[in-house]
């Protein structure tokens, strides 16, 4: 079965989505940061880390080394990015 980690503050948000990959046949870690996201990636061989790009901005460093160490490859990560009322939010 194909992993996805959603990394989003917001608990409601996680779980939105979470049900939506889960419907679609994937499992689904929904974390709270970025280390969670790290956590589930030592877990499981995921697909992709969807995470809100609030929380890329909080490291201080490159992200993508510390994914390709815990994972054991490279895990590509996408921003999650969603309208609200015809606007872009993140």
């Amino acid at each position: 079965m194909a992993s996805v980690a959603i990394a989003h503050g917001d608990d409601a948000v996680r779980q939105r989505i979470g049900a939506v990959l889960r419907e679609r046949g994937l499992q689904v870690y929904a974390v709270e940061d970025f280390a969670g996201a790290l956590d589930a990636s030592r877990q499981s061989r995921l697909c992709v880390i969807l995470v809100e790009p609030s929380l890329l901005l909080r490291e201080a460093q490159d992200v993508r080394p510390r994914v390709r160490q815990a994972a054991g490859y490279q895990v590509p990560l996408m921003a999650l990015i969603h309208r609200v009322d015809g606007e872009l939010r993140e």
